[in-house]
């Protein structure tokens, strides 16, 4: 098949604009491409049968992905989405689709194929760059008048939209629009310590999936958790990008296709294909769910907040220490204390804030693994450091230029000997892992000479008398949460 883009020959940062409709008897169909595919332009019309054959075989997903699954129960929804490049193999294209509903009864003419109350429908763009809120943005206005138009047959509202988003995107307006929308302050306050886990995770190379509805949710999670990694988004807007003076973005996204923000349920052998680079990546189907232990290494639920390991092994290596939990709990205490609208500012607690905290914890890790100190390094997980420490993603990291680590503490950002405060973070970690409320001081009380024995490893008999001779003050600390002491 004749390669189905403009990409080789032209510029443009919009490739394409399209509508994609759902048909009772056919699924989702291409009802609409500008400007034309090129086999549009080279086939008679007769031999095409419709826009959804004449597709690059490279894009037979797209039609799915521009109406996700279980779009039909909202009446509007986003999606964001990766497609293979049709004119090079190692490239990829970036799609933006703004899913609608609307009554039979509102449109100016309908046509025959149409037998149910309401028709679905959404206009998607295609672009070079990965700047997902930022083409949603306007990609959601244009839709709204398509709407709004209530005679489909009319396009010439998607041929201006064309013309006057390329007009607005390009690779410089994308890099500095890449991190809009995202928000890593929600991904705090829902996950808690479980976001540091998924980070670790990625950072073994497992394979993450983020499950939930509606799609857009989704797909804002999966890049709010790719942008945890610094300069992963910018790597993929502007792939000449050097590292900086850190050596930094690692390679725990080869590829834009590594963290595909939403994936159908057409694509579900991609997950479990050992060739492809997929590390992270977001489905909403409920299927995905049911077979989540052959997908997957970690599965997260964002309706739930819940993160599951798929075997004894990977929660072993992703186990926090109790330096990991009080960084956890630093970062996690200073977003719930921040109100107010999410700014695109270093406010403490804010998201940009949030990218700092796990830039300097990465840059600590890298630097503790370059200075070669083991004791330090089990800080951050025996396990995982074991692991990490012999992995693709630190070997490759260690023969670029890094001259600026030489420069970072090598020692975890949290390190420091067990405090009563860690004591709390484990047992609300621990609980909150089986979906168990927090407990109560008198239990606290109960459970504390394990809990310490099992955080820390190294308790002696003599701290467990001296806990056991403070219960009383015990249990006005943990009702008090523990302020003073978290604070030292």
């Amino acid at each position: 098949m004749a390669s189905g883009s403009q990409e080789k020959d032209s510029e443009a940062g919009i490739l394409h604009i399209l509508v994609v409709g759902f048909h009772h008897q056919k699924g989702s169909t291409v009802e609409f491409v500008y400007p034309p595919l090129r086999q549009q332009e080279q086939e008679p019309d007769h031999v095409i049968q419709s826009l959804t054959s004449s597709l690059p075989a490279e894009w037979r997903h797209l039609p799915h992905l521009a109406l996700p699954d279980g779009s039909h129960n909202y009446e509007k929804d986003s999606v964001y989405f990766t497609l293979p490049s049709a004119s090079s193999p190692t490239g990829c294209v970036h799609g933006v689709a703004c899913c609608r509903q609307i009554p039979t009864q509102q449109l100016h003419a309908v046509e025959q194929e149409v037998t149910r109350s309401t028709v679905q429908k959404s206009v998607c763009i295609l672009s070079r760059y990965p700047a997902y809120n930022f083409l949603q943005s306007k990609l959601e206005l244009i839709t709204h008048a398509y709407f709004n138009v209530k005679d489909f047959s009319d396009v010439s509202i998607l041929h201006e939209a064309y013309d006057s988003m390329n007009a607005q995107v390009s690779m410089g307006s994308s890099l500095r629009a890449l991190h809009l929308g995202l928000s890593q302050r929600k991904l705090v306050l829902l996950l808690q310590h479980r976001l540091l886990q998924v980070v670790k995770a990625l950072l073994l190379q497992k394979r993450v999936v983020v499950f939930g509805s509606p799609a857009e949710k989704v797909g804002s999670f999966v890049l709010s958790i790719a942008a945890l990694f610094p300069l992963s988004l910018e790597l993929h807007c502007d792939p000449e990008l050097l590292p900086d003076r850190h050596g930094l973005p690692l390679t725990v996204f080869e590829t834009p296709s590594s963290f595909p923000p939403y994936v159908c349920l057409q694509q579900l052998e991609s997950l479990t294909d050992p060739s492809t680079s997929l590390r992270l990546a977001g489905v909403v189907n409920p299927l995905f769910e049911k077979q989540q232990k052959r997908l997957c290494d970690v599965f997260v639920d964002v309706d739930q907040g819940s993160v599951h390991f798929q075997d004894p092994h990977t929660r072993s290596q992703l186990h926090l220490t109790s330096a990991d939990l009080r960084f956890c709990s630093l970062v996690a205490e200073t977003v719930g204390e921040l109100s107010g609208p999410d700014e695109p500012t270093t406010f403490p607690g804010s998201s940009e804030w949030v990218k700092a905290q796990f830039k300097i914890y990465l840059l600590s890790l890298l630097a503790t693994g370059e200075n070669g100190d083991s004791i330090s390094m089990e800080e951050f997980g025996r396990h995982f450091a074991a692991v990490w420490q012999n992995g693709e993603v630190f070997e490759a990291w260690q023969k670029r230029e890094r001259g600026g680590i030489m420069r970072v503490d090598p020692r975890h950002p949290c390190e420091g000997d067990i405090s009563l405060g860690d004591v709390r973070r484990r047992l609300v970690a621990r609980m909150s892992d089986y979906g168990l409320s927090v407990p109560s001081g008198e239990v606290v009380v109960q459970q504390t000479q394990r809990i310490v024995s099992e955080a820390t490893g190294r308790v002696t008999g003599a701290v467990g008398g001296a806990w056991a001779a403070a219960s009383a003050s015990v249990y006005s600390w943990w009702s008090g949460g523990g302020k003073n002491e978290d604070n030292r």
